[in-house]
């Protein structure tokens, strides 16, 4: 008999407090689904949805990562953090907030919406020949980090509040709301620092839909067959599917428009396409080669 298969996400509402990587710790003892992984993790100091990988879902850590995500943002100017937030030690800088109104916001607002550069924050799990960058800041050096470019699809300021803006940010992948919070003090001259962070949605899925770790059971998941119903689809036949799982190109299996695409074999994704000389091939299978003579 053959073990049940738990591959699809999981959406979890992470609170404040827990490290990503302990959420998933604590759901790997609690469900014994094996091992887990997360599509974007979140600070300690950062609540919100965490779409957590079971099974096969976690070779598709790309798809869900590519994804535009959502945060609900508090910055606090007129003070400066090492680790750009309030985990800190956070030091004013003396220099006077100025008026957080529309006439002052707007053209910050404009300087960081779009296609923007902005250096990761030296606490940060970004890799610096071989070590993680915050290690590295947590022993006194200071790590040299390159800017990257990011997009930032929406800045819209929602409530002001004494020297505290709240904004709601649309970014891409790979977006610090920490370094964005740091940017925008530099921009307006008296420095800033990330009082509070919640990410809403990421892609389709909304924390909204999403549970507290401590209510998370194994009904939480969700398969692969409803997750992956809005990507692009082939249905193929057992022939097909057995070509696929063999790493051979199929000619004339001609992908949809709307990618990524995905092969189904008995109502189940069976693998990602891709185009390979005048037809499509498998990068990546996510279930066992069907039995061509079953």
């Amino acid at each position: 008999m053959s073990a049940p298969d738990h591959s699809g996400i999981i959406l979890v509402d992470k609170p404040q407090g827990p490290t990503s990587r302990a959420v998933l710790d604590g759901l790997q003892r609690r469900l014994r689904f094996g091992a887990l992984g997360h599509a974007g993790t979140l600070d300690p100091l950062a609540s919100g949805l965490l779409i957590v990988l079971c099974g096969s879902a976690r070779r598709l850590q790309d798809v869900f990562m590519e994804s535009t995500k959502v945060y609900e943002a508090t910055i606090r100017f007129g003070a400066v953090s090492e680790t750009d937030d309030r985990e800190g030690p956070v030091t004013p800088t003396g220099v006077p907030v100025p008026a957080l109104d529309t006439a002052s916001l707007a053209p910050m607002i404009a300087h960081f919406t779009g296609e923007i550069e902005q250096t990761p924050p030296s606490f940060s799990a970004v890799h610096v020949k071989g070590r993680r960058a915050h290690e590295l800041a947590r022993a006194g050096n200071k790590p040299a980090l390159k800017p990257r470019c990011v997009t930032i699809y929406g800045l819209d300021v929602t409530a002001v509040s004494g020297d505290q803006i709240t904004c709601t940010v649309r970014c891409s992948k790979g977006t610090y709301i920490r370094s964005l919070a740091r940017d925008l003090g530099a921009f307006l001259g008296c420095g800033a620092h990330l009082a509070e962070l919640r990410r809403t949605a990421s892609g389709d899925f909304d924390a909204a839909d999403a549970s507290h770790p401590d209510t998370i059971a194994a009904e939480s998941l969700s398969p692969l067959s409803v997750v992956l119903a809005g990507f692009g689809r082939i249905d193929i036949a057992t022939d097909v599917a057995v070509r696929l799982g063999c790493g051979q190109t199929v000619d004339g299996l001609e992908l949809p428009e709307l990618q990524p695409a995905f092969a189904w074999y008995d109502g189940t994704p069976f693998c990602r396409l891709r185009a390979s000389r005048g037809g499509a091939r498998s990068d990546l299978r996510l279930c066992p080669i069907p039995n061509s003579t079953g």
